[in-house]
């Protein structure tokens, strides 16, 4: 990384810019393709898949293998414990946003999760390449490690949300809706009067035919739940089926009746919610998206209603002459709102059916619920970004590894491929030239997600939640960055590396991540009306894209120009300060507002004293306009001597605070002065002086010269040695 203090300010303005100027002109090129439906909600879920499948992965494995070796291991826990930290005060500062501006309490989890989840990957990653191209700030090889350390902060928030369910935020929003209470209230209602009939009578036989019939309606429901989905569960008829043959053929004809009854009506229910959704999916599913998104998720009623017409795929030109697609087509594309419904159904008729059953079977039930989180959480390593992430850690950790990638300090170990790389360098090209497009994919998804965002109606008083959210965001957790890293760095963390410093500090400055939007639309349901939480995610990230314009580019001036040369930027600013002319207007002013601050406190005991002596002269019959207008006087006289004594005060502590400032920096210049003398000195004199420096040299030449005649004396008395011999012999 270039020295700070060698860039101009103009040089470091343009390249904190320019980056913007690419990443917006990518991302308005994605919104024109979004309105001209050329990027349709389909092909944007496709090209989506195979970033995160494919493309992601091969990034992540090129950068930190490449670039990410075994020493970087403290940087690696370094950025761990910094990005535990910026999601963690970006959450507790939505949630204190949520109880200021009193935010709708349906949005609470995805406000929370607003302020955890930045944009953590795409524009981080432009940024770094874009500076890495003609090595004024970074160089290229730092700037895919910069790349690397980006993917760690990834690696964190991919742990974080997805391990961890910290997803399960937003489906928190959606709890009323996925309950379901209405629905689970008319299809057991035939059951509950039943139960209600048969707990009347106190016949054991007859609360034994209770339970027994209150069982199997709730077996029909769940059947019936079952095969609007598709997947019916055998278990539970065989159970049932047993269940009523070990009854009297009374009680018997009785529970059918109840359970036919039961099942018609919740189909009748069923029926009527699948009717008014296909009405409303027809009365505006003109478009291709509708049919495809219906189509992706294997709606039956869809299916049954099409004309074979539908079957035949139309063009593509028949979906770019219509109307642009908006979030409705991303919601109908996405949301899996019926399954996630009958799945909040059958839990809820399990609740029902394990009631007053022993303490072991909650204790069992916890038990479960532990197991299948981590069973999930095993689910969610399994994906490709982690295997990639955590393969890549275990290779770059391991030299024998990383040599048969890159060349390193141990591929002297290894025998090269014919061509002269590392064995498997092959594999690190495939993986260079497939990430590449991971970010300008990226970007231009995220063009189409923004051109697709509509406001149906704001809650009220909502713009003042946005507003904070984004000032939050985009300006609080900058702040508290560089505040962080700038401890961190005094604290000897960075050890000099001001490449992990500047990414820490670009990841404070990022938006909420777009996959929230998915996400949200995952759980929403397609047949509202009224879709609150997309409405106020809408809002914010609206608000957010229209500032980072010009939020980024200032840290990224001020990381580079300031806060990396501070103590410079300190002694510049403060030498005006300094100037004796300055220092002469200064007690000028601190002498008039002395008198001023005098006057006003002769005025306020002038005052005083003749409001004392009137009420003193006319104790009851002193005339009110008079006294009025002596406490006026008195309370403007006092305003006066307030203000002039804050003002008298402030600037003196200002003042002797800026004095101690400029002290100390003067006093660090020195020690840090002294203690580079010391090194130099401390180096001169392990070498000695230039005179004895040259003596040695001149002495390591005779003894050199030495052993040279050395060498050949021993090889002539050799050769005499060996004359002697042959004369002798002879």
């Amino acid at each position: 990384m270039s020295d700070s203090e060698s860039l101009s300010l103009g040089l470091v303005i343009y390249s904190a810019v320019k980056p913007i100027f690419k990443i917006y002109f990518i991302i308005a090129i994605g919104f024109i393709l979004a309105k001209r439906n050329i990027l349709s909600v389909t092909t944007c879920r496709d090209i989506s898949d195979t970033i995160v499948t494919a493309i992601m992965p091969c990034l992540i494995f090129n950068n930190m293998v490449s670039y990410l070796k075994s020493s970087d291991i403290k940087n690696i826990g370094i950025i761990l414990f910094t990005s535990c930290l910026l999601f963690t005060v970006g959450g507790f500062s939505a949630y204190g946003i949520h109880l200021v501006t009193k935010s709708p309490k349906r949005w609470l989890g995805g406000l929370i999760s607003v302020g955890i989840f930045p944009n953590i990957s795409d524009l981080p990653i432009a940024y770094l390449q874009t500076f890495a191209k003609g090595g004024t700030i970074f160089t290229s090889e730092e700037g895919n490690k910069g790349v690397a350390y980006v993917c760690i902060f990834l690696m964190g928030m991919t742990l974080l949300q997805f391990c961890f369910g910290l997803f399960r935020l937003i489906q928190w929003d959606f709890r009323d809706e996925l309950k379901g209470e209405d629905d689970l209230e008319r299809s057991s209602s035939g059951a509950t009067n039943l139960t209600k009939k048969s707990s009347s009578e106190r016949d054991d036989t007859e609360e034994k035919s209770t339970q027994t019939t209150s069982n199997d309606a709730r077996d029909a429901i769940r059947a019936t739940a079952h095969s609007r989905n598709e997947t019916a569960d055998d278990e539970v008829v065989d159970s049932s089926s047993d269940s009523i043959y070990s009854e009297s053929s009374e009680e018997k004809r009785h529970k059918e009746a109840d359970a036919l009854d039961e099942e018609r009506q919740h189909k009748e229910f069923l029926q009527a919610q699948s009717r008014r959704q296909e009405e409303q999916s027809i009365s505006g599913s003109m478009s291709l998206s509708r049919r495809q998104s219906s189509r992706r998720r294997g709606s039956d009623s869809s299916a049954t209603t099409s004309g074979p017409l539908d079957l035949v795929p139309p063009r593509s030109n028949d979906l770019r002459r219509q109307q642009s697609q908006n979030v409705e087509d991303v919601i109908n594309e996405y949301s899996e709102f019926d399954t996630l419904k009958n799945n909040e159904l059958q839990k809820s008729l399990s609740k029902q059916e394990h009631e007053g059953e022993p303490q072991q079977d909650s204790i069992e039930t916890e038990e479960s619920k532990f197991k299948s989180f981590v069973k999930k959480m095993l689910q969610n390593l399994r994906a490709p970004t982690s295997i990639s992430l955590l393969a890549s850690i275990a290779i770059c950790m391991s030299p024998p590894l990383k040599a048969l990638f890159v060349t390193s300090t141990f591929s002297k170990h290894i025998p090269n491929a014919p061509d002269e790389q590392p064995p498997l360098s092959f594999l690190i090209d495939l993986a260079s030239y497939v990430g590449n497009a991971s970010v300008p994919l990226g970007l231009l998804l995220l063009g189409a997600t923004l051109a697709r965002l509509q406001v149906k109606k704001m809650p009220p008083g909502f713009w003042k939640t946005a507003l904070m959210i984004t000032f939050t965001r985009l300006v609080i957790l900058p702040i508290f960055g560089v505040g962080v890293t700038t401890g961190f760095n005094n604290g000897g963390w960075y050890a000099g590396d001001k490449l992990v410093r500047f990414v820490s500090v670009l990841e404070f400055g990022l938006p909420n991540a777009t996959s929230l939007v998915y996400f949200t639309a995952f759980y929403t349901d397609p047949t509202s009306d009224e879709h609150l939480q997309m409405d106020c995610l809408a809002i914010c990230l609206i608000t957010q894209y229209l500032v980072l314009w010009f939020s980024l580019p200032f840290l990224i001036t001020f990381t580079l120009k300031v806060s990396m040369v501070r103590r410079t930027v300190l002694t510049t600013v403060s030498a005006p300060f300094r100037n004796e002319q300055f220092q002469i207007a200064l007690k000028c002013v601190l002498g008039f507002v002395f008198v001023l601050f005098v006057d006003s406190v002769n005025r306020v005991y002038a005052v005083t004293s003749e409001l004392t002596s009137a009420t003193q002269a006319h104790p009851g019959t002193s005339i009110m306009n008079d006294r009025s207008e002596i406490q006026a006087r008195r309370f403007y006289a006092q305003r006066n001597m307030y203000l002039c004594g804050f003002t008298l005060f402030l600037t003196l502590i200002l003042t002797r605070t800026y004095n101690l400032v400029v002290e100390l920096i003067a006093t660090k210049d020195k020690v840090d002065a002294l203690q580079e003398n010391n090194v130099e000195a401390g180096s001169t004199t392990a070498g000695d002086s230039e005179e004895l420096v040259k003596l040695k040299a001149e002495l390591a030449e005779k003894d050199k010269t030495l052993e040279t005649l050395k060498s050949q004396a021993s090889t002539l008395s050799k050769d005499y040695e060996g004359e002697s011999e042959l004369k002798q012999r002879v």
